[in-house]
């Protein structure tokens, strides 16, 4: 199995994915921990800068090939 670029097991899947879920079931039954860890997302996010992200993820911040047809036959 593939998640993103990493190549993991199945075993590995379901471990990952119980984790998750085990997070997730926690934070449900936690108002403590949720709120530290909604806290702690949204300080993430109002930090975070969309362009550098970007950057660092090796997205393209400049149209591709296909966005420069597109803006082409768009503008005649």
């Amino acid at each position: 199995m593939r998640t993103g670029c990493i190549a993991i097991s199945d075993t590995e899947a379901k471990s990952v994915h119980t984790r998750l879920r085990y997070l997730l079931q926690v934070l449900d039954h936690c108002d403590d921990c949720r709120s530290r860890v909604a806290k702690l997302l949204r300080a993430i996010l109002r930090e975070s800068d969309g362009i550098s992200l970007l950057c660092e993820s090796g997205m393209p911040t400049q149209p591709g090939f296909y966005g420069a047809i597109i803006d082409r036959l768009h503008t005649g």
